[in-house]
């Protein structure tokens, strides 16, 4: 199938939790399933986790990686050729398994400025929030992004995480940041985690300016309470904000 023929773009993926008090009740599906080019059966199923130690060694398994590439609407993990699906590139992309480090990763023909062409699936699941490829994602986010796409993919179901149910006069910005949060902390285990404003504008399907409106305001309502500092690991850089959100301690 030729490139000129496949149309596709990344979709923006906003949470959408059910409000049962607890993180338990989020389904999503894969957007842009039909890409242009043929979805390929899955291989054999494979097991859903509970708990992911290392979720960037999931790209290691045909079976996993197919799952993975279909959370994402590709076809699958079998090398097959279809229009690069992130968001101003040209050319054509597909999923092959990188002979240096034997992991599938998308092989993209587009040139950036980090001049890589091999990404991993996860790299591709924050290239829908941010709307670009990001080769400088810190391993914290790299791994939120992993933990995301799995879950979405069907293969990380973790254990609900109490928490207090979202009151309902949340503007529309808002409940997605607070639901966004709520899915991250979830994802991680129930942890205290970053949610610096850019960050959370991919996460959560937001502006920017709106992510850090909406982070400050739940702060100040007592949706969301700090538990603690974390540094950017750079000279002079400043703190930032480890958040939950109300009724989850640490």
């Amino acid at each position: 199938m030729s490139c000129a023929t496949v149309e596709a773009r990344i979709a923006t993926l906003p949470p959408s939790l059910t409000e049962e008090g607890y993180l338990g009740t989020a389904t999503y599906v894969g957007t842009n399933r039909g890409v242009g080019a043929t979805l390929n059966p899955l291989p054999a199923e494979v097991p859903r986790y509970p708990r992911i130690e290392a979720p960037e060694h999931l790209d290691t398994d045909l079976a996993a990686a197919a799952h993975l590439a279909r959370a994402l609407g590709l076809p699958g993990a079998n090398g097959q050729r279809f229009a690069c699906v992130v968001e101003g590139h040209q050319g054509c992309a597909a999923i092959r398994r990188d002979p240096h480090s034997g992991r599938f990763k998308y092989c993209c023909e587009h040139q950036t400025r980090w001049q890589e062409k091999w990404w991993t699936l996860a790299h591709v699941r924050a290239a829908r929030g941010y709307k670009r490829l990001r080769g400088d994602l810190s391993q914290f986010e790299l791994v939120s992004w992993w933990l995301r796409l799995a879950h979405e993919a069907d293969l990380y179901w973790p254990e609900p995480v109490r928490c207090r149910t979202a009151v309902p006069e949340l503007t529309c910005t808002q409940r997605k940041v607070l639901d966004g949060l709520r899915l991250l902390v979830r994802l991680r285990g129930g942890a205290p985690v970053a949610f610096a404003r850019t960050f959370a504008s991919a996460w959560c399907g937001v502006g920017v300016r709106q992510a850090g409106q909406a982070v400050r305001q739940l702060l100040e309502h007592g949706h969301i309470f700090e538990v603690g500092t974390y540094s950017a690991g750079q000279p002079g850089s400043r703190r930032g904000r480890l958040v939950l959100p109300a009724g989850i301690r640490p």
